[in-house]
């Protein structure tokens, strides 16, 4: 995959992980599905951050593709039973648009 690519599919995942949490609290407290699908995007979202990084030859430490590498290894590594799902719901909430925001910022930068 190219850069473009890349970025791409980057874009997507936070899109999609804001369409997720709109079915709000009550949802992600009561459906494992739901939670396991927007961890599942934040992995993802990591895993084309790191891409791109590498492929655009960023220096490790360079936000917001470090940021979302950091969440990914997290939650992918981290047993069920030892991620806090409150702290994931509020993380989600609070970081996805400007996570959403930073990237399309890019992306339309690259587009150009």
């Amino acid at each position: 995959m190219n850069q473009a690519d890349l970025l791409a599919g980057l874009v997507r995942e936070p899109e999609a992980i804001d369409q997720l949490i709109s079915r709000g609290r009550t949802a992600w407290e009561t459906d494992e599905l739901l939670r396991l699908s927007i961890e599942r995007r934040w992995i993802t979202a990591g895993n084309y951050a790191e891409s791109y990084r590498l492929a655009a030859g960023l220096p490790s430490a360079t936000d917001p593709w470090t940021e979302l590498y950091d969440y990914r290894c997290l939650l992918a590594h981290a047993l069920p039973e030892l991620l806090d799902s409150e702290r994931v719901w509020y993380d989600t909430v609070t970081d996805v648009g400007r996570l959403r925001d930073a990237v399309a910022r890019l992306w339309a930068g690259e587009a150009q």
